[in-house]
C-alpha cells in the first residue's frame, strides 16, 4: 500500500489522486481490489486518464517503483505495453463512462408501447392547434 510520506512528495494533483486511491483502498478494507477508472474519476474523460498516468510516473521518480503495478491494478489501467496496441487498433476511448453506456443501451432498446401512444397523442394535440390557429 502506498505510504503516506510518498504521497506527500508528489505534485498537489498526483496527490490528490493518490489520497482518493488510499482513502477508497482503507474505506473497501482492500488493497488488491480493481478499481474501474470510471469508480476513480467518474466522467472526467480523457483529461483525468492523463493525470492518472503522470501520478503513477511521479511514483517511479520518486523511488517506489515497486508500487507501480499495485497502482495499475487499484485503477484498473492497462500498463504501457497493453495500451500501445490498443492505441493503434481504435481511436475510440479506452474505457466508457456508466452513463455512456446507458445511453448506448437505451438507443438500442425499441420505443415501448406506451411512448408511442404519447407520441401520437402529442401529434394529434398538435395538429388540432395548428388547424385552430390557421397555420
Amino acid at each position: 500500500m502506498l505510504s503516506l510520506n510518498v504521497v506527500r512528495e508528489l505534485t498537489p494533483k498526483a496527490q490528490a489522486l493518490m489520497n482518493v486511491l488510499l482513502i477508497n483502498a482503507l474505506v473497501d478494507g482492500v488493497t488488491e481490489r480493481e478499481y474501474k477508472v470510471d469508480e476513480l474519476v467518474g466522467l472526467c474523460g480523457f483529461n483525468a486518464r492523463s493525470s492518472i498516468y503522470r501520478a503513477k510516473e511521479e511514483l517511479v521518480k520518486a523511488g517506489v517503483i515497486e508500487v507501480e503495478d499495485k497502482v495499475i491494478k487499484l485503477l484498473g489501467l492497462p500498463t504501457r505495453e497493453e495500451q500501445a496496441p490498443q492505441q493503434e487498433a481504435s481511436t475510440q476511448t479506452a474505457y466508457s463512462s456508466p452513463a455512456s453506456r446507458e445511453v448506448e443501451a437505451l438507443e438500442l432498446k425499441p420505443p415501448s408501447k406506451s411512448y408511442l401512444k404519447q407520441l401520437q397523442a402529442a401529434e394529434l394535440a398538435m395538429k388540432k392547434w395548428e388547424k385552430s390557429n390557421g397555420r
